[in-house]
């Protein structure tokens, strides 16, 4: 297979914003079919097959996060994509405690809103997985009351962009 660069990319203009919004969390149900569409196949416009509802978590300005990083081996010829995402969670309390060790134990997708008002999925193939965390009462008033919990998985291409149609489709608001 060639690979074939169709076009350049031209400097944007200055309306860009970084950061998240919030994230729905569900289950990673193999059953799960996704739709693809867009030039490039890069948009997920359809899930079907589904057996479990994605739950928002609800992120303050300037709090949650989304990369993926490269990795790439010339002698293998491969490459992967290492996604995170990392949330901040204030308040703890009994539920958030049960809440997070289940999330903890288990497999998901996560679907990002980004501050543009994009969606990206994390776990198209792979599921993903909290592999790190922190809870904290803190030791000041303005320290975290919290938790903070990172969600990551590698996959073999980069992060599809979810329609909002799609998203509501299994979308249960916090």
């Amino acid at each position: 297979m060639s690979c074939v660069l169709n076009s350049g990319i031209a400097l944007a203009c200055r309306d860009n914003t970084g950061g998240i919004a919030r994230i729905w969390v569900m289950e990673f149900d193999s059953g799960l079919v996704m739709g693809l569409t867009g030039s490039n196949l890069d948009t997920i416009n359809t899930f079907t097959g589904v057996t479990s509802s994605a739950y928002e978590i609800q992120q303050d300005v300037e709090v949650g996060s989304f990369t993926q990083a490269i990795e790439a081996n010339n002698e293998n010829g491969t490459v992967a994509f290492t996604q995170a995402c990392e949330i901040t969670i204030p308040k703890m309390n009994a539920q958030l405690r049960n809440t997070i060790k289940t999330l903890v134990q288990g497999k998901w997708r996560v679907i990002i809103e980004d501050q543009l008002g994009q969606y990206w999925l994390m776990g198209y193939r792979n599921a993903c997985r909290v592999n790190a965390g922190n809870a904290d009462l803190g030791k000041a008033f303005l320290d975290l009351n919290g938790l903070k919990i990172t969600f990551s998985n590698k996959e073999s291409a980069p992060a599809f962009l979810v329609s909002q149609s799609a998203l509501n489709t299994v979308a249960v608001s916090a």
